[in-house]
């Protein structure tokens, strides 16, 4: 035997990567190659189409194509439904951006599917001609951000009961640290500490702590 032919013997059976794949021989096994490569073809196509897009369209692409977002049952379902409206929030246009900031309250409250807050008439009298334009100022901010439904209803009514239990004195630190320990994993980190930055500059004013 010669010595290449040898060789070669040896480096077949020494492989750790298993043997050469064969070619199908069946019908069937033909068809299912057939059909392998032409998903293959797809997937490498719809990726060179994103590769070309805009960083923000490539970015809503992506959460599309995430198997989470269409899986309900999917460990990360919730997340990659917060990463699709947090892309399509952020690929709003500046005159869709503009639009936001000057729609009325009552436009913010029916895209979150939020109630007029729940306290005797007189309170919401005083709330609705006093205070209501925090709640705007909130929810506006809150479709920038393609923030949840759920999440924000319940950011509202919080906010409005730490309003009440202050009375007119600052929020303290522990309340503040209550506050982003319940919503933390519901909120991203720095969604907490810009609603913080947001309550003491604008809520309490310059004497907030």
């Amino acid at each position: 035997m010669s010595e290449p032919v040898q060789n070669a013997q040896q480096m077949e059976s020494t492989r750790t990567d298993g043997p050469p794949p064969s070619e199908p021989t069946s019908a069937k096994e033909r068809v299912e190659a057939y059909q392998n490569q032409e998903k293959a073809n797809v997937v490498a196509a719809e990726q060179a189409r994103v590769a070309k897009l805009p960083p923000v369209e490539q970015r809503i692409a992506k959460a599309n194509a995430n198997p989470a977002l269409w899986d309900s049952k999917h460990k990360d379902h919730e997340a990659a439904r917060r990463e699709l409206r947090e892309a399509v929030a952020a690929g709003a246009t500046p005159e869709e951006r503009q639009a936001v900031a000057e729609a009325p309250l009552e436009e913010h409250r029916a895209v979150f599917g939020v109630e007029p807050p729940a306290m005797p008439k007189s309170m919401l009298k005083t709330y609705e001609e006093e205070y209501s334009g925090h709640e705007q100022d909130f929810l506006a901010e809150a479709r920038t951000q393609g923030l949840d439904a759920r999440v924000v209803r319940e950011l509202r009514d919080y906010g409005i009961n730490m309003a009440i239990a202050v009375e007119g004195r600052p929020v303290t630190a522990e309340a503040m640290d209550a506050f982003a320990k319940k919503f933390s994993g519901r909120l991203k980190p720095g969604q907490i500490t810009a609603l913080r930055a947001w309550w003491r500059s604008k809520v309490q004013g310059s004497g907030g702590s």
